[in-house]
């Protein structure tokens, strides 16, 4: 919009920033070319003295200045790059978008687009920066301005507004507009897809709110910020809370704001207002110089440590980041002060809905009646009201003081009024709760509701079966405690397990397994132990109860008795291998609960197990094919491709994340706390074949060959198509893929993943990257999306056309990982000691199915390797 303004020569003042940054440049102009001339330096061309280039479409202005390069050009051997200044240290994309259009230019004008261009900052020093890499985003931007004779852009207010000269003017335009720019968290893209949904403006914006359900399996909902229900707040006035501020009121509240000079890491003005029994003091600390920095947070630090324990209230991150700095500087430590801060923010941001514009401090203390005796008050503004000092007009240190202490000020008022807001919400006619109906209405009212939920409560309770007690006079509804230790008493945990129906004598071992060359001398002692057995026949199932007994020898050498070793690994518990195979059997494929599985054993052997029994069955597996699974990973890490993909699932309440790696014969599963590409990379460490996966731009720190799966970009791509249905360049764009993948996808269904029939579609595909992707424009923001994920995946795309065997999906890792999200359904959340265990028998589960063997028999056969297992007749 500033482009168009300025385009149609609209009269303007700069503002005093601008204004204050235009003659640092000039300085910083004045002392470069004194130094060059001490230096002597032909390389470097200043355009209004010595014009050297032919410059017959631009005027000499329009470059600050030119370097000279050795290398081929227009002008012999040499070239020049474009160099500016920018009045600041801080080196913004502004500043290289214009170094990169100046580029641009001068590889016109010298048939050489230079590579580089040179930024000269505030202080003279110079900073070399690759601009090839803006060439698309500057062109985008100068077709733009070439539309302006066609079309007035859109308004859009941005960062950049509260520094530009017609920042006024659009402002009171967008208010007339109520335009969603407005909304300082709408970035342009997420306004152009509400544009497209038919939304222009906030009031259209808020009735789009659909409070949603939270998930009651998770212990901490993640809070994010919802436009729409800022945009509500502003349509009814009234403040929203999705969450109630966790603020907590103190004796004494210490506020601090801290001034200073983002360009010179200068903090000059530390402001602190001590709230102590409702009587306000504010504190302030001057700094005329640097060095007078120091000795001013010195005094700061006394003073807050004087009032140990007392929370200091501050808003934004600035202020933890100035004591940061300030501690690495002078070496001081803070940690103790440091965990008094309180950022207010916090308790704001996607929690509680004000009815403003923004989150800003102004905006909110301005709602919250705040006032500031300069209506211009500003951050930005307060740097050059500094400079004003620092030029002597000494007025100027007032206003910052005044403007320093009122921003305390309007910080307790904040913080006053979410205290408010968490004790009186319910009271209160201007605020409204996200999720729930306040509790309004009187006593009587109350009492009524309190009694209807409570017979609500009592159609979901059995009477009969549990003997519940009812006091609708104290809404309270209790069970029968003594029935309860009744019932437990009468709860059968196994231990009446029965007559033996079989017996199994176990003579003893011939000689001592301590001493192999002494045999074993007879003995009168015997060891008994009773197992409950599953038989497995052709037609089913039968329970069958075996005592062993064992015969124990007798030792001279360790004067001791022993049993065999046959009856000793029969183990202490009282069932055998066949019935714990069978219960993870039931838990790890069919995918049953143990509630579910003691209900089915009940029915079928008239038999229940223990509530913590299936847990230590798979528990004790896992433990037991410890060395499978690292079999499994070698055979994983020796295959020439690996498909891998990853999931999140609970772990009492908290998430974390599974990840899968296949082959097609092979599974194995990992679980980290944190979606990292460390992860993965660890794994995958020396690996070189070729990795399958989608589009998680983890995996891309993987250093190998890598397929990227196209079912995954065409999903995207089609349910973008849904979404948009009138955007004709997208619809052009995805018409063009179709019609490159399509004949590909056709030849491997026809001849398979064979090299010798898929590598001619190279060529199609590189015609395709030149007339679709390389150098192209688009106005279309999701083929802008498209343009650059098929850039940057070009080799990782097509592998699969150059390489034998190869797929062009991960399917594998899909069907794979499936398993556990199906789980996942079911459970909700997994214990965080069982859940690894749980995830090794699946892998193995997985791998046996891949190579089509029963994962039951495996289980039943105590088999090691998979490789090797065979299964048996029944």
């Amino acid at each position: 919009m500033k482009a168009y303004l300025l385009s149609k020569e609209i009269e303007y003042e700069f503002t005093e920033y601008e204004e204050l940054i235009n003659r640092s440049k000039e300085v910083s102009r004045n002392v470069f070319f004194e130094r060059q001339k001490q230096l002597s330096d032909d390389t470097i061309l200043k355009i209004k003295n010595n014009l050297k280039i032919d410059i017959a479409t631009v005027s000499e202005d329009f470059f600050d200045i030119l370097f000279r390069e050795k290398n081929l050009s227009k002008n012999g051997t040499f070239y020049y790059q474009p160099g500016i200044f920018i009045g600041t240290k801080k080196i913004s994309k502004e500043h290289k978008l214009t170094l990169s259009f100046l580029g641009l230019k001068i590889g016109e004008i010298q048939g050489k687009f230079p590579k580089q261009g040179i930024i000269i900052d505030k202080d003279g020093i110079q900073h070399r920066v690759e601009i090839t890499k803006l060439d698309n985003e500057v062109n985008e931007i100068i077709t733009g301005i070439h539309d302006f004779k066609n079309r007035k852009p859109k308004l859009l207010l941005n960062n950049h507004c509260v520094q530009c000269s017609f920042k006024d003017r659009c402002r009171i335009r967008a208010i007339r507009e109520d335009n969603l720019s407005l909304l300082s968290r709408l970035s342009a893209k997420q306004i152009v897809r509400l544009e497209k949904k038919g939304i222009f403006t906030i009031k259209q914006l808020s009735y789009t709110f659909k409070p949603r359900r939270k998930n009651r399996r998770s212990t901490k909902l993640a809070v994010k910020y919802k436009p729409e229900l800022q945009a509500l707040a502003l349509r009814t006035g009234k403040i929203y809370i999705q969450e109630l501020p966790k603020i907590e009121r103190s004796g004494i509240e210490v506020y601090l704001d801290i001034e200073g000079l983002p360009d010179d890491n200068f903090f000059y003005l530390f402001g602190i207002l001590i709230i102590k029994d409702t009587v306000g003091t504010y504190k302030s600390f001057w700094s005329g110089s640097k060095a007078e920095e120091k000795k001013n947070w010195f005094e700061l630090i006394q003073l807050l440590q004087r009032y140990e324990g007392v929370p200091i209230f501050h808003y934004g991150n600035y202020e933890v980041s100035a004591f940061d700095r300030l501690s690495k500087r002078y070496s001081v430590d803070i940690d103790a002060i440091r965990t008094r801060f309180v950022n207010v923010n916090t308790f704001i941001f996607g929690k509680i809905y004000f009815p403003t514009h923004t989150n800003g401090l102004k905006d909110l203390g301005s709602a919250l009646g705040s006032k500031w005796s300069n209506e211009s008050s500003s951050g930005l503004q307060s740097i050059v009201w500094r400079r004003y000092w620092e030029q002597g007009k000494n007025a100027y240190k007032n206003i910052l003081l005044s403007y320093n202490k009122e921003d305390c000020l309007a910080l307790k008022a904040l913080v006053d009024e979410l205290l408010r807001i968490k004790e009186h919400s319910s009271l209160s006619d201007n605020i409204e709760f996200v999720y729930k109906n306040k509790n309004r209405g009187s006593a009587e009212n109350k009492k009524i509701r309190n009694q209807f939920d409570l017979v609500l409560k009592i159609a979901h309770s059995e009477y009969d079966k549990k003997k519940i007690k009812v006091d609708f006079e104290r809404n309270e509804l209790k069970k029968n405690d003594k029935e309860k230790v009744k019932n437990k008493k009468r709860s059968w945990r196994g231990t009446n397990i029965g007559k033996p129906t079989t017996t199994i004598e176990i003579p003893s071992d011939k000689n001592c397994f301590k001493h192999p060359e002494r045999k074993l001398n007879k003995s009168n002692i015997q060891s008994k132990k009773i197992k409950i057995a599953l038989i497995f026949t052709k037609n089913g199932v039968r329970k069958r109860i075996v005592e062993y007994i064992g015969e124990h020898g007798y030792c001279p050498i360790c004067n001791n008795s022993y049993a065999a070793v046959f009856f000793r690994e029969l183990g202490r518990g009282i069932y055998d291998h066949n019935f714990k195979a069978w219960v993870v059997f039931q838990r790890i494929e069919i995918q049953l609960s143990f509630r579910k599985i003691n209900s089915s054993l009940y029915r079928m052997i008239n038999h229940k197990i223990g509530s913590g029994a299936g847990v230590d069955f798979v528990r004790s597996f896992s433990e037991y094919y410890e060395e499978t699974e690292n079999r499994i990973i070698k055979k994983i890490l020796e295959s020439p491709f690996i498909h891998a993909d990853e999931t999140v699932v609970n772990i009492l309440g908290k998430n974390q994340y599974i990840w899968v790696f296949t082959t097609d014969k092979y599974v194995t599963f990992k679980i980290t706390e944190t979606r990292d590409a460390i992860n993965v990379k660890e794994f995958l460490n020396e690996y070189k074949g070729v990795l399958l996966s989608d589009f998680y731009s983890g995996y891309d720190a993987v250093d190998c060959e890598q397929q990227k799966c196209w079912v995954h970009l065409i999903r995207d791509l089609n349910n973008d198509l849904w979404r948009n249905p009138f955007d004709i360049e997208y619809e052009n764009f995805v018409s063009e893929v179709r019609n490159l993948i399509l004949p590909i996808l056709e030849s491997v269904y026809k001849f398979g993943l064979k090299k010798r029939f898929l590598a001619k579609y190279d060529k199609k595909v590189r015609q395709f990257y030149k007339k679709k992707i390389d150098g192209v424009i688009y106005e279309s923001e999701l083929c802008k999306v498209y343009q650059k994920r098929f850039k940057r995946y070009q080799k990782s795309l097509f592998l699969f056309i150059n390489k034998n065997g190869i797929n062009w999906h991960n399917n594998l890792a899909e069907n794979a990982i499936r398993h556990i999200c199906v789980q996942r359904k079911i459970s909700g959340s997994f214990g965080n000691k069982q859940f690894p265990h749980y995830l090794r028998l699946v892998s193995l589960m997985k791998t046996c199915k891949m190579q089509n063997k029963s994962f039951f028999d495996f289980l039943m056969s105590k088999e090691i390797d998979i490789g090797n297992f065979k299964a048996r007749k029944r």
